[in-house]
């Protein structure tokens, strides 16, 4: 019985090593099928197969001469050959018992066997074999050429493997640097003894208003505001430190703005590799929460009378000075305290319902007697309102002490103006709908908002609907129906009519409270009047229209300023008898007229940050075909171009280029009046950009051409190549073919890049 488990353990080995390699049900592949040609070839016979065997067949990863691509492993030849150490030979399979009954040895379709036994990590995959249709018996010779062949095909499925995992790793590094890319706005390569920033990454000009040239070879601490960066990194660095650092500090851009950044720096290869992540929008919120909450403590701490909020149970949470001062009490005498301990013992019913009221109706106005620690009675009236933080619902309390009721009623008037004018000034008024009663309760800056008499405007449900158009009554609609499906918040803008006839535009942001049951039972918000916001943001539409028609502009005139150009070298070719004069400057005229050709395009297609460079280099065609109109009746152009859009910056480059291969064919190709074919190809394969010109032509001495060219063409064609960063591969088999590859660059903008020093 262990005998039979270790047997079954090991063939199940045997079978994932195999699969380890993903050689099975895969498509012919030359390496495997060079190799049974060779063996079929060395052994003299017709048939040669590579196999591999499974739990329950032989598949055939190469068949030479018999093509089964597999077979039930019990009727397999090879299922008896992988049970041995080298390789199992049978002269006449007819006269073997264990096979002289397959179907294919009984129709005499094999009569002669070899195989090779296949290894890996000390398991038998499969088998290297030879077979044919009469009994033979190897040599020497051909039996250790087998072998050697075997042992080629096991090298081969290795290198297959290793193929394999390099492509798996080569995706890995891809997704991580991606990740890379996503996760960091600004990395940065940093001498540690100087500071000085060697390297930086292409996307941080858009952000720091630098380009990376501009950076690169300045200390890291030029753009630093303050010193307290360096002084933490220098300490990190003293202290030999083997983690990474990291901080948070502020950079300057160009135009001197301030961002933040969140620094992380480690030490490899005696470099700081540095990443930065702009949190600028992180900070700011922090710093807007820190002081909004330290704007609401100061309000809570400087109420004229006390404060608390208190939970469900009747459990303080938050209170102020002033409840302490009244109740004589420490704070930690006070947190999750019942707030009835602070009530004298005759108003504790009263204080019950009071808490009750509040949950139940939102609001609660009533008077109690607060009682000290000492036994001092103060009377309070006590206004409190129902509060909801996402799912939890409290309760906030606001007493003042009534020991003279004249002047508390002044100091809440005085609190309730406080009140109004904050809203005012913000242009922001609350609300609240009672949903069971249908009612609509507004605070006064609404009706001043809405120009509406607080006397003589009832602020109802439908009324409210009356001043919305359709369509934004729709978003109430919607808004509603959010409400039913349990929405508990939101916010929306509307557009309202004022009495006046007059356009305002509101922003609401609203909150559901539910009853036990989950039934929404009101809804109260705040609004806030965004006209002035609308406005400006309709100015800005504006603006970037007029500078879209700037920019249309400026291409037009650049077109137009090189059309001018070219007209004066006109003149000067018919002022000129120098034919060399002339032929120089009328190739500068096509140089200029393919740069004038970008800036058509861009212009009549409204597209500033990509030219369409199929269609531009049909233009160039026709163009260069009038330029050469006794060589245009001889020469066909075979064009073949995909829709690839390239930036400004690599149009120009790639224009010149064509014009330059275009302008030397029909130049030079096609002496005596020779006709011919020029072909131009564009196409784009995982963002490579493939230009080819070709012609039939006579063709030239390429050798080192590119090297050292002699000509100022061939000069302005390496020149432009190198300004692209592409590459290039010249073919003279039957006239000359230009084969140029580069990378497509995303980065928008000017032609900036593009002048004469790159040349």
């Amino acid at each position: 019985m262990g005998e039979h488990e270790s047997q079954t353990s090991r063939e199940e080995k045997r079978v994932r090593e195999l699969l380890r390699y993903n050689i099975l049900d895969t498509p012919d592949e030359k390496e495997f099928d060079d190799l049974t040609k060779v063996a079929a070839y060395l052994c003299d016979v017709k048939y040669a197969h590579i196999h591999f065997l499974d739990h329950d067949r032989q598949y055939s990863k190469s068949c030479h001469g018999w093509n089964v691509k597999e077979i039930p492993r019990e009727e397999s030849i090879c299922h008896h050959t992988i049970q041995r150490e080298k390789y199992m030979i049978v002269n006449d399979l007819s006269e073997d018992s264990r096979f002289k009954n397959l179907g294919y040895v009984e129709d005499k379709s094999i009569q002669f066997y070899v195989g090779i036994v296949l290894k890996s990590n000390g398991y038998n995959l499969g088998t290297l074999c030879v077979f044919g249709e009469e009994s033979k018996q190897l040599t020497d010779q051909q039996l250790e050429s087998l072998q050697i062949l075997g042992h080629e095909v096991e090298a081969q499925l290795e290198l297959r493997l290793k193929r394999e995992e390099l492509i798996d790793e080569h995706k890995k590094l891809k997704k991580s640097t991606i990740f890379l890319q996503n996760s960091t706005d600004v990395r940065l390569i940093v001498n540690p003894d100087t500071l000085n920033i060697e390297e930086v990454n292409e996307g941080a000009d858009e952000l720091l208003g630098y380009k990376p040239k501009q950076i690169q070879g300045t200390p890291l601490t030029d753009y630093l505001r303050g010193d307290e960066f360096e002084t933490k990194l220098r300490k990190w660095a003293k202290n030999n430190a083997t983690q990474k650092f990291s901080s948070e500090t502020i950079i300057k851009t160009r135009q001197d703005d301030s961002l933040w950044f969140q620094i992380n720096l480690t030490e490899e290869s005696e470099k700081y590799y540095i990443t930065g992540r702009n949190i600028t929008q992180r900070k700011r919120s922090e710093q807007r929460f820190l002081r909004q909450e330290k704007l609401t403590e100061n309000i809570i701490q400087h109420l004229p009378g006390i404060f608390f909020l208190i939970d469900k149970k009747g459990n303080i949470k938050k209170w102020n000075n002033n409840l302490i001062d009244v109740t004589n009490r420490e704070p930690e005498e006070t947190q999750n305290l019942s707030y009835t301990n602070f009530i004298a013992q005759k108003d504790h019913n009263k204080a019950q319902k009071a808490l009750q009221k509040v949950f139940r109706d939102g609001y609660s106005r009533t008077e109690l007697n607060f009682v000290s620690k000492d036994r001092k009675v103060t009377p309070i009236l006590l206004v409190a309102f129902r509060y909801q933080v996402e799912d939890e619902m409290y309760a906030t309390g606001i007493g003042i002490d009534i020991s003279d009721k004249k002047q508390a009623i002044e100091e809440l008037e005085q609190k309730e103006q406080k009140l109004k004018k904050a809203q005012r000034i913000g242009k922001m008024g609350s609300w609240t709908w009672y949903i069971p009663t249908n009612g609509l309760y507004w605070s006064d800056e609404v009706y001043k908002l809405y120009d509406l008499d607080k006397n003589k405007f009832e602020p109802t449900f439908e009324n409210f609907m009356e001043m919305l158009s359709s369509s934004e009554q729709e978003k109430v609609d919607t808004i509603i129906q959010n409400i039913q499906k349990g929405k508990n918040k939101g916010e929306v803008e509307f557009e309202v009519q004022k009495p006046d006839g007059s356009i305002m535009y509101v922003h609401q942001r609203y909150n559901v409270h539910r009853d036990s049951k989950g039934n929404p039972v009101e809804v109260s918000g705040t609004m806030q009047d965004v006209t002035a916001r609308r406005e400006n943001e309709e100015k800005l539409k504006s603006a970037l229209k007029e500078k879209e028609v700037l920019l249309a502009e400026v291409h037009h005139r650049v077109k137009n300023n090189l059309a001018i150009i070219n007209s004066l070298l006109q003149l000067e070719i018919f002022n000129t008898e120098n034919d060399m004069l002339k032929n120089i400057l009328s190739k500068s005229q096509m140089r200029i007229h393919s740069m004038a050709l970008v800036h058509e395009t861009l212009y009549s297609l409204k597209n500033f940050a990509n030219i369409s460079f199929g269609k531009y280099i049909e233009k160039l065609i026709t163009s260069l075909r009038k330029t050469f109109p006794h060589k245009s009746q001889q020469i066909d152009i075979d064009l073949h171009t995909e829709d690839v859009t390239l930036n400004i910056n690599q149009a120009i480059p790639c224009a010149l280029l064509i014009n330059e291969l275009i302008t030397n064919s029909f130049k030079h190709a096609f002496p005596n009046s020779k006709s011919g074919t020029v072909a131009i190809k564009l196409q784009e394969k995982q963002n490579i950009v493939h230009l080819v010109v070709s012609d039939n032509g006579i063709g030239f001495n390429v050798d080192q051409a590119l090297e050292n060219p002699n000509t100022l063409g061939l000069t302005l064609v390496k020149k432009l190549i190198l300004q692209i960063d592409g590459h290039v591969d010249i073919d003279t088999i039957n006239g000359t073919s230009f084969h140029i590859t580069f990378a497509k660059k995303q980065a928008s903008g000017s032609s900036a890049s593009y002048y004469p020093g790159k040349l």
